[in-house]
């Protein structure tokens, strides 16, 4: 997570689009193309995974161009992988351990 918070963030939000700037000299095609090139390096999610994450990239690309702070987009981007690998999985396998589903503990 950390890794990938890093790494991804500095090359799709600053190295891939700088160089997308320099060749084609579009900002709005360099962040497009850098947008869709993060979805497809995920799309070992599948379709869905790959559409999730261009729209996550392009958010943070937002995020990024607003607060000028690569910083805090790579952090975002572990947190981000930490709840979705980490914290949500753990969720899902505690509400499985335990004895009676939840609706019928609400429910008495």
């Amino acid at each position: 997570s950390l890794n990938a918070g890093f790494s991804e963030e500095l090359f799709f939000r600053l190295a891939l689009p700088l160089l997308l700037l320099q060749v084609t000299g579009s900002l709005a095609v360099s962040l497009v193309v850098s947008a869709l090139g993060f979805g497809l390096a995920h799309a070992h999610y599948g379709l869905k995974g790959m559409l999730a994450t261009t729209a996550a990239g392009a958010l943070l690309t937002v995020y990024y161009l607003h607060h000028g702070s690569l910083m805090r987009v790579m952090i975002a981007h572990a947190i981000i992988d930490i709840i979705a690998f980490f914290i949500r999985p753990a969720i899902g396998d505690w509400m499985i351990s335990r004895k009676a589903p939840m609706w019928a503990v609400a429910a008495s």
